[in-house]
């Protein structure tokens, strides 16, 4: 995902069937390359129970050039058949998206566990 309008919002979400999970974390990899101000440019990683309402586990608001993988814990209230995990960018990221030194919020590997 790249946030790189003027004005918005970028999201990318997708459904999880989490029936009968007790406990749930999503593991990913992160990085976030070209914030100039932490709170008009952030990105942002949430939950819902039914894809409507988000609640937010996690939010990237500083650069971090290098790749970090970290889990955070979905709460049990948003654990469900139709449980939603969304990324969501808000802001204008300034630089050059066409060198090494692309500018956005980048995720990869991303999977949900639960038990």
């Amino acid at each position: 995902m790249r946030s790189d309008s003027n004005s918005g919002s970028r999201t990318i979400q997708r459904g999880v069937d989490l029936t009968g999970a007790t406990s749930a974390s999503i593991t990913y990899t992160f990085r976030v390359n070209g914030i100039n101000n932490s709170t008009t440019q952030q990105a942002f990683l949430e939950a819902s129970l039914d894809g409507t309402t988000f609640t937010t586990l996690a939010t990237f608001n500083a650069n971090n050039a290098a790749a970090v993988t970290t889990t955070t814990t979905i709460p049990a209230s948003l654990l469900g058949a139709n449980t939603t995990i969304r990324l969501r960018g808000i802001g204008q990221w300034q630089g050059n998206a066409n060198d090494n030194s692309a500018v956005g919020a980048f995720f990869d590997n991303i999977s949900v566990n639960a038990t």
